[in-house]
């Protein structure tokens, strides 16, 4: 008889196994949830990128053309074209009624707007949103 036996037995091998199946799992779970949102953060991206660039087009319109906006009711945009589905938002220009937040603002007059672009996310069906907003003073 063998006094000190070396090995695994079954029920060692069967628990090992299970433990590297389920952490197999958890890190394909954490793929598949980083990916998502690295392509979500993508669409974000973009959708910043199409805001930003109308309110830079109604600063310049604002400041070349005596202190003119160009206002408009919405606009289709582009957000991926890459993946299996194109994704296109709407672009929306609000003008706000701005009440000057102190007695000092209250002899300046200026307005707001507010530039929103809007989609639905192909992965979940998530209504997104990104809304940036511009002051203009007048002299």
């Amino acid at each position: 008889m063998y006094k000190n036996e070396n090995g695994f037995t079954l029920a060692e091998v069967i628990a090992s196994a299970i433990i590297v199946v389920i952490a197999s799992i958890a890190l394909y779970i954490g793929i598949v949830y980083v990916e998502r949102q690295i392509v979500r953060n993508y669409h974000d991206r973009v959708a910043l990128w199409h805001a930003a660039g109308e309110l830079d087009k109604q600063r310049f319109s604002y400041n070349t053309y005596g202190k003119q906006l160009q206002p408009f009711q919405s606009k289709s945009v582009l957000i991926d074209d890459q993946g299996p589905i194109r994704i296109n938002g709407t672009m929306w220009y609000e003008d706000l009624a701005v009440v000057p937040p102190d007695i000092v603002l209250q002899n300046i007059p200026y307005k707001a707007i507010e530039i929103r672009v809007q989609w639905t996310e192909p992965a979940d069906d998530e209504q997104r949103e990104i809304v940036l907003r511009e002051d203009f003073y007048r002299d």
